[in-house]
């Protein structure tokens, strides 16, 4: 309550100090923005592959192998969900509005939730995103803050605290006030890091190749077996050893982020 009524002082005191014939300025308002799942934009096929991409490339959700997710990604399940996915919504899609349900029911909220508020504050707006989809959250708050929000309040719709939902959103307001320069570090520690990784992968292969020649073809292949096989485990070694150091950077980095967004929020 002291800091709602420090703020209405400051807003009265900014009004206050104003010319008579000063235009209105939309400063000192407070945002209001509810956050639900995603939904797509259309059932068409394009519309659900664009939005089932979004939600399935995301880490959070997925944090299988990245290389063999993208195949299967892109090869299989973009190919045949997105005309399934789009005959299941098709079933339910509001036709009057040409959207999903949940587009309409999080609006219809956002706007419920606005006439409850607009009798307490007349400085709140309140808005609405989807964590998958349009509008999207970075959108709806970059909207809020040229509305004049100097304070805004993130609610999501879910209970859970998930990485793929809460825990993303909470990431998202964070790292939109950070310096976009930092993800510059981290970048170049996996650039690093993908060599090692890469010459450890192709020891592997070839060790195992060896060894299905010697299965089968006996005589050298078995000596060459051996050689690759001590090669690949000490190629591997090394390359653990370089993973492990850029992810150990990699961890300071993020540490030192999140010092900086604590130190923001208190």
């Amino acid at each position: 309550m002291r800091d709602a009524s420090e703020m209405n002082d400051k807003v009265n005191a900014e009004t206050a100090d104003r010319p008579a014939d000063h235009p209105p300025a939309s400063s000192g308002r407070i945002g209001v923005l509810i956050v639900n799942l995603g939904t797509p934009d259309a059932t068409d096929y394009w519309s659900m592959r664009r939005y089932l991409k979004e939600f399935l490339s995301d880490r959070r959700v997925i944090e299988t192998n990245r290389i063999l997710w993208w195949l299967i990604l892109n090869l299989v399940i973009l190919t045949i969900r997105p005309g399934r996915k789009g005959r299941d919504y098709d079933k339910i899609w509001n036709r009057e509005r040409d959207e999903s349900p949940l587009k309409t029911i999080t609006r219809s909220q956002a706007e419920k939730l606005a006439t409850m508020l607009a009798p307490i504050d007349s400085r709140i707006t309140v808005d609405w995103a989807m964590r998958y989809g349009n509008p999207s959250l970075t959108s709806r708050l970059d909207a809020l803050q040229r509305a004049g929000c100097e304070r805004i309040l993130i609610v999501p719709l879910y209970p859970q605290y998930f990485a793929a939902t809460a825990k993303w959103v909470q990431h998202a307001i964070s790292v939109k006030h950070l310096d976009p320069s930092l993800s510059g570090p981290t970048r170049s520690f996996k650039i690093q890091a993908f060599p090692a990784a890469l010459l450890a992968m192709g020891a592997t292969f070839l060790a195992a190749v060896a060894g299905a020649g010697a299965d089968n073809f006996r005589g050298a292949w078995a000596s060459w077996h051996h050689a690759l096989a001590i090669g690949a485990l000490v190629v591997n070694v090394l390359a653990a050893t370089v993973e492990f150091r850029a992810i150990a950077r990699n961890g300071r980095l993020i540490d030192g982020i999140l010092e900086r967004v604590n130190a923001a929020a208190t």
